[in-house]
């Protein structure tokens, strides 16, 4: 545990995460509570969320790697101009039918990118 917390306090939030898993009282290690108030400051909605899922021991699965080079795309653009400036339709264009990002072959692919876009604004925080 104690090496859990020293990696912890030189900003391995995975360690952080591990350490909260094996015992929740480690919330309350100095380093530990600095990190969780520091990111409750800055809004890092990730950040509380693992906690979360750390507290609770909620494992957490890895997003599908097949969709790891739209998520990149999704943040590129959210920071270059806003996803909330494009419409569905445009965004459908361009990471569907023009970049193949995701794939139309499915029942609904439009709902299908609106539900993965919608998810990844809840996890940001947007």
């Amino acid at each position: 545990m104690h090496a859990l917390v020293e990696r912890a306090a030189n900003g391995d939030d995975e360690a952080l995460f591990m350490a909260v898993l094996v015992d929740r009282a480690v919330v309350q290690a100095e380093p530990i509570a600095q990190r969780i108030c520091h990111a409750q400051m800055l809004g890092d909605e990730s950040f509380m969320n693992q906690l979360a899922k750390a507290i609770t021991r909620t494992k957490p699965r890895r997003p599908s790697q097949e969709y790891d080079d739209l998520r990149l795309i999704l943040q590129l653009l959210d920071e270059a101009s806003g996803l909330d400036t494009s419409t569905d339709e445009e965004l459908y264009q361009l990471l569907v039918e023009d970049l193949e990002l995701y794939p139309d072959d499915r029942k609904d692919p439009l709902a299908g990118l609106k539900k993965l876009i919608q998810k990844r604004k809840r996890v940001h925080g947007k």
